[in-house]
C-alpha cells in the first residue's frame, strides 16, 4: 500500500441513493433574500384577496341590479293594480258588483247607524254586520 502525502486533497466520498454527485460539491441554487421571497408572498397573498373581494363585490352588485329591476317590475305591478282598485271602487261599479253577488244595498239614511254584531247567529258568519236604526 501505498502512503499518502499530507499535502494530498482529502478523499472525495460519494452519496449514497439517487444523487451521484459528491458530498463536497456546490449546487447551483437560486436563492433569494428572506425580505425579498416575503415580499413576493406578502403580494401574491394581496393579489389573490383582490380578486377575491372584487368577484363578491361583482356579484352582490350583479344581486343589487336584480332586486331593481324586480322592485321596478313590483311597483308597475303595483300601480296597475291600484288603478284596477281605484276602477272598482266607482260607486256604479260597486253597486253592480254587490248586485252581481245578490246583495241589494241602499246608502244609509241619517240617523241610521250600523253596528258590527260580536256573537255569532245560527246561518251567518261571526261578525256580521247588521242595520240598526237609532231610536229616539
Amino acid at each position: 500500500m501505498k502512503k499518502r502525502k499530507a499535502t494530498a486533497r482529502p478523499v472525495r466520498r460519494r452519496r449514497n441513493g439517487k444523487d451521484n454527485r459528491r458530498w463536497n460539491d456546490t449546487l447551483n441554487a437560486w436563492s433569494l433574500p428572506v425580505n425579498v421571497a416575503l415580499l413576493i408572498v406578502l403580494l401574491v397573498t394581496v393579489g389573490v384577496m383582490y380578486g377575491m373581494i372584487r368577484n363578491s363585490c361583482d356579484s352582490l352588485s350583479n344581486e343589487v341590479e336584480k332586486e331593481r329591476r324586480r322592485y321596478a317590475d313590483l311597483m308597475d305591478e303595483m300601480q296597475r293594480e291600484r288603478a284596477k282598485w281605484d276602477n272598482m271602487k266607482t260607486p256604479r261599479d260597486l253597486e253592480a258588483r254587490l248586485l252581481r253577488h245578490g246583495i241589494a244595498m241602499a246608502p244609509h239614511r241619517s240617523g241610521q247607524r250600523i253596528v258590527k254584531s260580536s256573537s255569532p247567529r245560527t246561518g251567518a258568519g261571526i261578525g256580521m254586520s247588521e242595520y240598526a236604526s237609532n231610536r229616539k
